[in-house]
Formats: C-alpha cells, sequence, structure tokens
C-alpha cells in the first residue's frame, strides 16, 4: 500500500479530506509512485559509460559465431549495438524475451577468475 493512499485513507476516515495544505518544494525531482512496465536494456562499459534503450525499439537481432567469438548484432530504431565474446547464445535467448535487464564488457582478464562461460569482451553502441 502506498504511502500517498495510507494518508488519503486517514483523511477520509479523520473527515479531514481537504483540510491539510500540502507543501511543494519546486527543487525536489519528481518520481512516480510506482515503477512503469516499460521494459529497459543497459549496455555498461568499465569505464562507468551507461546507455540504456527501450525493449519496444528493439527491430531486430542476429547471433553469428567465427571460431570461440560470439557476436550480436541488435538493430534498435536509434542505434546500431554490436557485442562481441563468448558463449553469448544464452544472452541471445534472454534478448529474444526482454529479460536481459544490463550488458556489461568485461575485461578479458577476469574471465578465469570469474569462472563465467559468457563473456562481453566489446560492445559498440553507434547512432543511425
Amino acid at each position: 500500500m502506498s504511502q500517498k493512499y495510507k494518508d488519503k485513507y486517514e483523511e477520509l476516515r479523520n473527515n479531514d479530506i481537504g483540510q491539510k495544505e500540502t507543501v511543494t518544494n519546486e527543487t525536489e525531482h519528481a518520481f512516480y509512485d510506482m515503477p512503469g512496465n516499460a521494459r529497459m536494456v543497459t549496455f555498461a562499459w568499465p569505464d562507468g559509460r551507461e546507455l540504456f534503450l527501450n525493449y519496444a525499439y528493439l527491430v531486430s537481432g542476429e547471433i553469428t559465431e567465427a571460431g570461440e567469438t560470439t557476436t550480436l548484432f541488435l538493430t534498435f530504431t536509434t542505434h546500431q549495438i554490436t557485442i562481441k565474446g563468448h558463449g553469448l547464445q544464452e544472452l541471445f535467448v534472454s534478448l529474444t524475451g526482454q529479460t536481459a535487464k544490463t550488458l556489461r564488457k568485461q575485461d578479458p582478464r577476469y574471465t578465469a577468475i570469474n569462472g563465467e562461460k559468457a563473456r562481453i569482451s566489446e560492445i559498440l553502441a553507434e547512432n543511425r
């Protein structure tokens, strides 16, 4: 139950409807009470750069394998994303189902330490 609902319920219960004075601070940021249903995918680089794009604008995706390197090509209406790495088949399935949330480029030297079977070694994002 949201705080706004509780406050309105208390006002109704105490017959104080409209009696409280609302004070607004113009420097505060406005946020929605609940998260929306729009699904985003975030691309993150080790230098701190991040880019998020809405799944609704994902037009197509393609996966290719050349030796041990797997390449994903994602076409959004505003960006062309190219992801290179190893073992990215599960990631491709996650993107198809819109369940992947954050795709993070990993430094190759940490692969042996983390023991992950899927590794993103390169993310290229180009405006279309």
